[in-house]
């Protein structure tokens, strides 16, 4: 058995940007370093921070807090940083830098030939360009990782999720299912329809399961246990234990 056809892991992407994406990664993280010391890779991070001669990324320093009572916490690892909070394509352009695609996915790779488990999240959704011949799909592919497309549970998710859905089936790309995230508070009765019809019509027209759902957490803080804990329920059914990854759906 190849590296490739062994490789454990997850690579998790968005029905859009701002659906949740990091949150949802570190309690994943928290739940598969029960099993060993994995690695958690953000290719590539926009809106980060210089400091002195070392940069700061922001999802990065979300998932090492969420690590902080892990026995065996997992290598973080981003290779790109970049401080304009855009696209990474517009954000490497506007800041005179090239991102080679071809050394990114081979430096991702690398990491994830020597843990027992990855998790990679991309930038924005399937489409968003990395460069402007290379996207998060064509990283997806490059990487054979199973996919979980995360969804903002919201008005406008049916759209946004069918859309990717669609994306990455037709590329190829092996979905496992999807878990639903709540970035905001029901404000009223309308909107608990609307949340309730978005889990029934996006299961059903896009023939795909909620593997988990993450609730929201009013002023949540990373700091705080009793939040952390409210995440790993929320991840105590996900059903798939850890299986080579495999090719398309």
């Amino acid at each position: 058995m190849s590296a490739r056809e062994g490789r454990r892991g997850f690579f998790i992407t968005g029905a859009g940007t701002d659906v949740g994406k990091t949150i949802v990664c570190a309690g994943l993280l928290r739940k598969l370093s029960r099993q060993g010391r994995g690695v958690a890779v953000k290719p590539v991070q926009t809106g980060c921070e210089r400091i002195g001669d070392k940069w700061r990324a922001p999802d990065l320093e979300l998932w090492r807090r969420a690590s902080f009572s892990l026995s065996a916490p997992p290598e973080l690892y981003c290779p790109v940083c970049l401080e304009l909070p855009a696209s990474p394509h517009l954000a490497a352009a506007l800041a005179g830098f090239t991102i080679d695609a071809e050394d990114l996915a081979a430096a991702v790779e690398a990491k994830l030939q020597v843990h027992p488990w990855a998790i990679v999240e991309g930038a924005g959704g399937p489409l968003t360009p990395i460069t402007h011949a290379f996207t998060i799909l064509d990283l997806i592919l490059r990487l054979n990782l199973p996919v979980l497309l995360v969804v903002d549970n919201r008005l406008g998710a049916i759209n946004s999720s069918l859309l990717s859905l669609q994306a990455l089936r037709q590329a190829g790309a092996s979905v496992l299912g999807m878990v639903f995230n709540e970035t905001s508070p029901r404000r009223d009765e309308l909107e608990e329809h609307i949340r309730r019809d978005n889990r029934r019509t996006i299961t059903k027209l896009g023939n795909i399961p909620i593997l988990a759902e993450i609730p929201h957490i009013f002023d949540f803080s990373a700091d705080n246990p009793a939040h952390w804990e409210q995440i790993d329920r929320a991840w105590e059914n996900f059903p798939r234990p850890l299986q080579p990854s495999g090719g398309t759906a």
